[in-house]
């Protein structure tokens, strides 16, 4: 992916660049909530059956 990123940087004028950079940031950012949201599921789940919560373990994950 990083590849094609820059090819495009190399190839494409500067409007087009910053219209990609942030389709890119958006889509990293969806990434990361749906991820953060699948940990505090798995979180609760682990609340809820007794467990403790390893913030590390959470917090990689992200």
């Amino acid at each position: 992916m990083l590849k094609n990123a820059y090819k495009t940087y190399k190839m494409a004028p500067l409007p087009l660049l910053e219209e990609n950079f942030a389709v890119l940031l958006m889509k990293n950012a969806e990434r990361i909530l749906k991820q953060a949201k699948k940990s505090l599921k798995e979180a609760i789940k682990r609340h809820k059956k007794g467990e403790s919560i390893n913030i590390n373990e959470a917090s990689t994950m992200l």
